[in-house]
């Protein structure tokens, strides 16, 4: 099963705590608690700030449509419960470093998945 985590970010470094004004989200595709796949989306978004909140989630949703999970600093409960209710699950982090950040999350989801499965 692969698994798509998206994290907001500026400078492709570090995490950004505004997700409508960070200007790429990293995409981090993850199978078998290993990196596969690493991309930049662009958010386009940030470009015209002057929308309002709801238009803002209903973009970011669509930038983000086949990611499972969003990594960020901080949300508003709307927000976080915006993004829920349409299926990603959201981890909020006061790490700064994506690549901590992304370690840390993939050798969590790898411990969840090793407690799991069941042997004979």
């Amino acid at each position: 099963m692969n698994i798509k985590i998206a994290i907001p970010t500026n400078d492709r470094l570090n995490i950004s705590s505004d997700m409508f004004r960070c200007e790429f989200f990293k995409i981090i595709e993850v199978k078998c608690g290993k990196i596969i796949g690493e991309d930049f989306l662009e958010n386009t978004f940030f470009k015209s700030a002057k929308d309002k909140e709801d238009v803002a989630l209903d973009f970011i949703n669509n930038l983000l449509f086949d990611c499972d999970f969003i990594i960020t600093s901080t949300l508003s409960n709307n927000v976080k419960n915006y993004f829920m209710s349409r299926g990603k699950k959201i981890v909020l982090t006061s790490e700064n470093l994506i690549s901590n950040i992304t370690h840390s999350f993939i050798c969590e989801l790898a411990r969840k998945e090793s407690d799991t499965i069941c042997s004979p």
